[in-house]
């Protein structure tokens, strides 16, 4: 599929993040990627401890797509998911958990066929309602 396809490149970094598939994952971001989260915004470098540190409490860890939505003109995707995973390992956040329900907003900016435009970079995730 070409990177060309903002939904089937997000589809595909998930499905790395799923298979628990690092490299692949990280081969699909652009330069300046940065993941705006509650640790912070993390570099691909970070992404990966982030997972990694997860995947050892929850093994069996999965992000479930609900729903993905081309946004901005084209210029980001929006997805709405549910990680699971069953606690097994030492985790240090809010306890034990199954299931949290999220939103990702990924700009266009970032994806590694295209340069960043002046509009995009730098941009912040969108929230979801609801």
């Amino acid at each position: 599929m070409p990177d060309s396809d903002p939904l089937a490149l997000l589809r595909r970094y998930l499905d790395a993040v799923n298979a628990g598939d690092l490299d692949a994952m990280a081969a699909m971001t652009g330069p300046g990627f940065v993941h705006h989260s509650g640790a912070g915004d993390l570099d691909i470098d970070g992404v990966r401890r982030g997972l990694t540190y997860y995947r050892t409490a929850f093994p069996d860890l999965v992000y479930d797509v609900e729903e993905m939505l081309v946004v901005d003109g084209g210029n980001a995707v929006v997805a709405r998911w549910t990680i699971r995973g069953t606690h097994e390992g030492p985790f240090s956040g809010s306890g034990r958990w199954s299931a949290r329900s999220g939103c990702t907003r990924a700009p266009r900016a970032l994806w590694p066929t295209r340069r960043p435009s002046p509009s995009a970079s730098g941009s912040r995730p969108t929230r979801c309602a609801g």
